[in-house]
């Protein structure tokens, strides 16, 4: 993140969104590199990963894999966060393993312990995490693409290279919720 921020000018301030078990320390990287840039934001990571505060961000610890209400409430506040946002405005949405099930907000007619039930009965019979998600989204807001649309097409490409994993993900630079 650090590397891929570093000498990153913005016109506006950055509202910043991270999610996943590596919310606290991409966010933590983004803060430090861009300083003053980012105005505000909002982790969602796993419970005992958040390393401590980070001004002007938010953080809420939620249950991973199965998701818990905490998730919900950093969802909803960082869908309030995104909301009303122009072509001018600049979000940095950071997304690491795990995000899928701490982003969460269910669907009309489905629950929060519809999904949970759910989840846990998938992690009880085996399943992958792709066979999970792929069932879960059909409760949740969280993976619903048509929600969700660029306002620029500027991606930015972090690869990740952890101690016992390596993976890639590619991290929207800037984002917009359709009102």
């Amino acid at each position: 993140v650090r590397r891929a921020l570093a000498g990153r000018q913005f016109s506006k301030p950055v509202k910043l969104i991270a999610i996943g078990k590596a919310a606290w320390r991409m966010a933590h990287a983004a803060c430090t590199t861009l300083g003053d840039q980012v105005d505000c934001g909002v982790i969602i990571t796993k419970y005992n990963h958040s390393e401590g505060d980070i001004p002007r961000i938010e953080i809420f610890e939620a249950g991973h894999p199965v998701p818990d209400e905490n998730g919900v409430r950093g969802t909803r506040r960082a869908l309030k966060l995104v909301r009303g946002l122009t072509q001018e405005d600049t979000v940095l949405f950071l997304v690491s393993g795990g995000g899928s099930a701490l982003f969460e907000l269910p669907l009309e007619g489905a629950s929060l312990d519809d999904i949970a039930a759910l989840t846990c009965q998938l992690l009880a019979c085996g399943a992958e995490i792709t066979e999970i998600n792929t069932l879960r989204k059909l409760l949740e807001y969280g993976d619903r693409r048509d929600k969700l649309s660029p306002v620029h097409d500027q991606y930015l490409k972090i690869h990740w290279k952890g101690r016992k994993e390596k993976f890639q993900k590619e991290h929207k630079l800037l984002s917009a919720i359709k009102t």
